[in-house]
């Protein structure tokens, strides 16, 4: 609308880092990609999500309870496949992870 841009956008600056950390998806027989794609481009989605709650609160558009229930389950799921992007964490936990996620909700 303005026509400002910043310099370099969160999608960007993730792509960026998940280069420079070599955390790269390599396609297999079950990946729907062909080529090699950085991990982690849902955290600007993320961000965006959970920028929005607390909006959404003070507009008085949706009550508080179902805003945190929202905000500290989405959390929660988005730090275990952020971790999980990082280094590979067992089904197990990530499952246990998810449980915890639906408890709070």
């Amino acid at each position: 609308m303005l026509g400002w841009q910043p310099p370099l956008d969160v999608d960007q600056a993730l792509r960026r880092y998940a280069l420079n950390k070599q955390i790269i998806d390599v396609p297999n027989a079950r990946s729907s990609h062909t080529v090699p794609t950085p991990r982690g481009g849902g955290v600007a989605i993320v961000l965006s999500f959970l920028a929005c709650l607390p909006l959404l609160g003070m507009a008085g558009a949706v009550p508080l309870a179902p805003l945190v229930a929202i905000g500290g389950a989405g959390a929660l799921i988005a730090v275990i496949g952020f971790m999980d992007d990082h280094g590979h964490i067992a089904a197990r936990w990530r499952l246990l992870g998810h449980f915890a996620a639906a408890a709070w909700m």
